[in-house]
């Protein structure tokens, strides 16, 4: 479990994003708020000899896979948010899980230099960091980047990359009947995406960020991080870890009343619902009046790249004016164990 943010809660300077929706935060949110969602045929032949559907980025060649698409998807969401940095600063990658069919040895380092080069943005690769933690990863980058700031860190660029479009990846997800076709209740529409977002300290902090045209979007008010027991445990399939994160992240709007805006990566898998309504149903009533918005509707599901989008929307719904609430509460859940909470408020 992550420990709570002081009151001097870093804010969110920029962000970016990319997905098969638009190739910046503003397009990318708009168009969720429109629903444009298409999910459209590809290449790759399921089991039952029917072709594959899935969200996918038109702007990139269908024959590019793994590694190279993840710097090209990624490239441009972190030139967004990177913006005109002054000096280097820090990036905490969220990735997938290891193993996953796709997996490499260049996914670390060697994909954050490339991202780097290829987006042109001043990263301090020495102090950058890659998190293996899935949908849930930029939670536990967040809490990195907060540890960052707090060390003297200027600016921390934190977000999260993912691709479902690999021909490995899609077969393994048609072999665990986990791929939404006819015939299937319990399946994923495969996508991709990246965000990005560029944090710096509170002004409070007596530390001023030198960051160029540094006018915060949100602060970060809240980051907990926690873990889900393994399959086949006592406790497991009892939400325990994700009741624990909310309960934290609740505790600290006690005198802020119920929570108006949910924000959660629930992709309509059995299990994710099931978990997902355990843990509202103990949180009560602070979770009772909340809009909650699951946005693999309109994104597919994005794997790690999820937590990263949902930010990068949270805050441009906030910076634009159309959020249904001044603050918003992120919750994600990987495959694995590893369960995410955050809150963002507008900062103005």
């Amino acid at each position: 479990m992550s420990p709570p943010l002081d009151q001097a809660c870093p804010v969110i300077v920029r962000v970016g994003a990319a997905c098969p929706l638009g190739l910046t935060s503003l397009e990318t949110a708009m168009c969720v708020r429109a629903s444009k969602l298409e999910p459209r045929p590809t290449a790759f032949i399921d089991k039952r000899g029917r072709t594959v559907g899935a969200s996918h980025a038109r702007w990139l060649a269908a024959e590019l896979a793994g590694f190279d698409r993840l710097v090209a998807l990624g490239a441009r969401a972190l030139g967004e948010a990177a913006g005109d940095l002054t000096e280097p600063a820090p990036l905490v990658l969220a990735l997938p899980e290891a193993p996953r069919p796709d997996d490499e040895g260049r996914f670390g380092p060697e994909l954050v230099a490339a991202l780097a080069s290829a987006s042109g943005a001043r990263l301090d690769l020495e102090r950058s960091a890659v998190v293996r933690a899935g949908s849930a990863g930029l939670a536990v980058a967040l809490a990195s980047a907060t540890a960052l700031l707090a060390s003297g860190a200027p600016a921390v660029l934190v977000g999260g990359l993912d691709s479902y479009l690999h021909p490995d990846v899609i077969r393994g997800l048609d072999e665990e009947c986990r791929l939404h076709a006819e015939g299937t209740d319990d399946g994923i529409v495969p996508s991709e995406g990246a965000g990005f977002a560029l944090l710096a300290p509170a002004p409070s902090s007596g530390r001023v960020a030198r960051v160029a045209h540094a006018g915060a979007i949100a602060t970060l008010a809240h980051v907990a991080t926690a873990t889900e027991p393994p399959a086949g445990a006592d406790e497991a399939d009892l939400a325990v870890g994700m009741t624990r994160a909310l309960h934290e992240a609740l505790g600290t709007r006690a005198h802020r009343g119920p929570v108006g805006w949910i924000l959660s990566d629930v992709n309509g898998e059995h299990h994710r619902v099931r978990e997902w309504s355990t843990a509202e149903i103990r949180c009560g009533e602070l979770l009772a009046s909340a809009r909650h918005d699951r946005l693999t509707g309109e994104l597919g599901d994005v794997g790690a790249a999820a937590g990263a989008l949902l930010l990068a929307i949270a805050c441009t719904y906030l910076r634009v004016g159309c959020a249904p609430a001044r603050s918003a509460l992120v919750v994600l859940s990987s495959e694995g164990p590893a369960r995410g909470v955050f809150v963002v408020e507008a900062a103005s």
